[in-house]
């Protein structure tokens, strides 16, 4: 199944729903949809009230049995990449009408307040400053796996000598005898 919701019908009635069902905790977010109307040439557009009290507006609810926040995330993420690759359609960068913002109260319609542009703003060069520092870091670890590789390979040959080494002494009391194989392995462990 596909729902389409257009831009026009799009508002920032947005709710979180929450119930149990046999035992089980199901939270959802709502948004609320408004139908645009052209009456006389002029558009409006509102939610869809009976009488006082009785909201009987268009809504689509996302239900989740855990948190739906990724979900969100993710989306979030795919928008940021798309609008990385396609700046020309990306979010307008003057308010118009609708959009609250808690800080200037300014409403605009589909746009984003100046607050909100400085918080992107923000957000944007805090991303680049983790994807230096994630480069810095990832260029330090590719040192330190070199550094572990050359001290690898000295601790291999450290083994090797040692086991050279045993064998020596082994051959040379099998065939010297105890007290002659002494003297040589000093002598030759001092020059290897």
């Amino acid at each position: 199944m596909r729902v389409n919701v257009y831009a026009e019908e799009m508002t920032d009635r947005v709710e979180i729903v929450s119930k149990v069902v046999e035992g089980r905790a199901f939270t959802a977010v709502r948004f609320y949809l408004e139908l645009p109307a052209t009456v006389g040439g002029v558009q409006h557009r509102g939610p869809f009230i009976h009488r006082p009290g009785d909201d009987d507006s268009s809504a689509v609810t996302f239900w989740g049995k855990r948190d739906l926040r990724p979900l969100f995330r993710a989306a979030g993420a795919l928008l940021d990449a798309y609008y990385d690759e396609h700046p020309a359609e990306g979010p307008h960068p003057k308010p118009e009408a609708d959009v609250a913002c808690a800080e200037c109260k300014v409403l605009g319609q589909h746009q984003i307040c100046d607050h909100g542009l400085e918080r992107i703003r923000k957000a944007e060069e805090d991303r680049d400053e983790l994807k230096l520092a994630l480069a810095q870091t990832e260029k330090e670890a590719a040192e330190l796996q070199a550094q572990l590789s050359v001290l690898q390979g000295e601790l291999a040959e450290v083994r090797l000598n040692s086991t050279r080494k045993s064998l020596l002494l082994r051959n040379a009391i099998d065939y010297m005898g105890p007290e002659r194989s002494i003297d040589f392995l000093l002598a030759e462990c001092t020059t290897s």
